[in-house]
C-alpha cells in the first residue's frame, strides 16, 4: 500500500527531468558569436580555478599536472600565445615547478583546447611548505583573453 502512495510523488518528481529540454544547447539562437577568446578551463566537478598539489614529508618523485587553455570562437581556427608566471606568485620556476614543453601553448586548427603539462618539483619544497603559483593568459594576436577566466593558481605544498 505504501508503494501505491509513493508512486506519484515518484511521478511528479521526475517528471520535471524527463520534460526537460536543453535550451542552451538545443536551441539554434544560442551561438557563439564574441571575438576568438582564450581562457584557462575550471577543474572539474568543483568548477574552480584552482588547484592544490601535495607531498608527503618524505616524497621524492616529481608530480606532472596539466593546466587547459580552452578557444572560444565560431570556428576552430587555432590560437597560440603564451602563459605567463603572476608577479604575486611565491613558487619559482626551476625551483619549485617548470613547464614541461615551455610556457608558449598553440592550440591546433580544429580543436578547441590544448593541455599544457607543469612538473612539479618535490625537491623545492621543504617540509611544511607552501607555495604558489598564479598562471595568467597573456593577449596574443588574433584573439582576445577572457578577462573573468585569465588566471589559474596551482598551491604547491609539502606536509610536515
Amino acid at each position: 500500500m505504501k508503494r501505491l502512495a509513493l508512486a506519484p510523488v515518484l511521478v511528479l518528481l521526475l517528471l520535471p527531468i524527463a520534460a526537460c529540454e536543453d535550451l542552451l544547447f538545443d536551441d539554434p539562437e544560442h551561438v557563439y558569436s564574441g571575438p576568438p577568446t582564450v581562457e584557462f578551463a575550471p577543474v572539474l566537478p568543483a568548477g574552480n580555478y584552482t588547484r592544490t598539489i601535495t607531498f608527503s614529508s618524505t616524497a621524492t618523485a616529481d608530480q606532472n599536472t596539466n593546466v587547459r587553455v580552452n578557444f572560444i570562437a565560431t570556428s576552430a581556427s587555432g590560437a597560440s600565445g603564451e602563459i605567463m608566471r603572476e608577479a604575486s606568485s611565491t613558487a619559482q620556476e626551476g625551483t619549485h615547478y617548470r613547464f614541461t614543453s615551455g610556457s608558449s601553448y598553440s592550440i591546433a586548427t580544429g580543436s578547441w583546447f590544448v593541455d599544457v603539462p607543469i612538473e612539479v618539483l618535490s625537491s623545492g619544497l621543504t617540509p611544511g611548505q607552501s607555495v604558489t603559483l598564479v598562471l595568467e593568459l597573456a593577449p596574443g594576436q588574433g584573439f582576445e583573453v577572457s578577462e573573468k577566466y585569465k588566471q589559474f593558481t596551482l598551491t604547491l605544498r609539502r606536509t610536515s
